[in-house]
């Protein structure tokens, strides 16, 4: 929402965070009034892949 390149922006928050670190957002509309909103789940979700 507030990120010109959101997934740039989460993968280098991934790249940064500590193992077993937490991250927090908050995120004011829902995926269809603020598509990018998923971007998180996906980019996040995407490290736990080998």
């Amino acid at each position: 929402m507030l990120m010109a390149d959101p997934a740039a922006a989460l993968s280098e928050t991934r790249r940064v965070l500590r193992d077993g670190g937490t991250l927090a957002f908050a995120v004011w509309q829902t995926p269809d009034r603020n598509p990018w909103a998923a971007i998180p789940g996906m980019t996040l979700g995407s490290a736990a892949s080998p």
